[in-house]
């Protein structure tokens, strides 16, 4: 029996399912939500069922479900021969093979941009990286702590960037609040105001990439329609802020990074609250909406670049490749997005769009 949904719990359903049975086997993920309301509506329908699952112990409570593991249970179940190997001897198998991968933003998407330039501006006006702390809030723009990037100290809670920063500003501390539109707008208003209110001079930088892209691409006030497509009048985050006090406000596209770069350096020298609102579309929403056309294709000059990684190291893009062969960068263009961010990194001008 497959359950579409948990909530509402189809009960009659699933007590005609389970009214003849010996034993069950519950697989779900997490916690063993559906096990427990099974347990409890057996006790009516089949007090004789044996229930298995997370919440038994037949099944982990911990990580993430896997064919091996369900595999190995329902043999057991039916008095096979378990055909799949033990993890260990998997582990063993899949060395040379497989290898680590970080967590890291899509191709094109315009935190990675926000960050260069942010990363940028803070070793000019602050002179180290390491003498400011950045307080990360929930969303994608979250993975600025993985590498190339790793210019995000915190990252506690909805909303909690403008909060935390205020209370380090309060005790001496150089902070930057990293927050998304989204979050922005669902968790981050009370913190701004509070901060206004009590002269902490907060320097908030909003990743505004038009969308709620980590948990499914929600609507939020500021796009101009509702869940249901109905127009809107967009309530502006920049507007939002000015009504709060921030006196100085600028809205800025990450994929001109030096232009980006200078607004995040008048925000660091600003005295008092001030923030910076990095709008661009998510990478994601960009390329579906000029389907089906494709983006522009980048390519690195074999015979310019120098190899010296830069692109990679500093800005690392997915669609950036290294061929260790040739020491040399190039782009992978079924994952490109043509924003030009890595032209614009480039320090001798290998990458450029090619022509058509």
């Amino acid at each position: 029996m497959k359950l579409l949904t948990s909530h509402p719990m189809p009960r009659e359903k699933i007590a005609d399912f389970i009214e003849d049975l010996d034993t069950l086997l519950v697989a779900e993920e997490v916690d063993p939500y559906v096990e427990l309301h099974i347990k409890a509506l057996a006790k009516d329908v089949n007090p004789d069922l044996i229930l298995l699952g997370r919440m038994e112990g037949s099944l982990p409570r911990e990580g993430e479900l896997s064919h091996e593991l369900l595999d190995g249970v329902i043999s057991d179940l039916l008095g096979l021969e378990k055909e799949v190997p033990e993890r260990s001897e998997l582990e063993v198998e899949k060395e040379g093979i497989l290898f680590d991968r970080m967590l890291t933003m899509c191709a094109g998407c315009p935190h990675r941009s926000s960050l260069y330039a942010l990363k940028q501006a803070v070793k000019e006006v602050k002179g180290d990286l390491m003498n400011v702390i950045v307080n990360g809030d929930i969303g994608c723009y979250g993975l600025a702590h993985a590498p190339p990037m790793e210019f995000e100290d915190t990252y506690f809670a909805m909303g909690a960037s403008i909060g935390v920063s205020q209370g380090m500003q309060q005790m001496g501390v150089d902070t930057i609040a990293w927050i998304g539109d989204g979050t922005f707008l669902h968790a981050g208003i009370p913190a701004l105001q509070n901060a206004v209110h009590n002269g902490a001079p907060v320097k908030v930088v909003v990743a505004d990439n038009k969308a709620v892209a980590m948990t499914g691409f929600q609507t939020n006030p500021q796009m101009g329609r509702t869940a249901t497509g109905d127009k809107v009048e967009p309530i502006m985050i920049e507007d939002i802020a000015k009504a709060s006090g921030v006196k100085h406000v600028e809205v800025v596209d990450p994929y001109d990074l030096d232009a980006a770069e200078e607004a995040f350096k008048q925000m660091l020298r600003f005295d008092g609250p001030a923030m910076v609102i990095s709008r661009r579309a998510c990478a994601m929403v960009a390329v579906r909406e000029m389907r089906p056309n494709r983006p522009p294709v980048y390519e690195v000059d074999q015979d310019a670049c120098i190899g010296c990684k830069q692109c990679l190291n500093e800005y690392g893009c997915p669609a950036l490749m290294w061929d260790e062969d040739k020491g040399k960068a190039s782009i992978d263009n079924t994952l490109c997005m043509g924003c030009d961010s890595c032209a614009q990194v480039c320090p001798v001008g290998a990458i450029s769009r090619r022509e058509a």
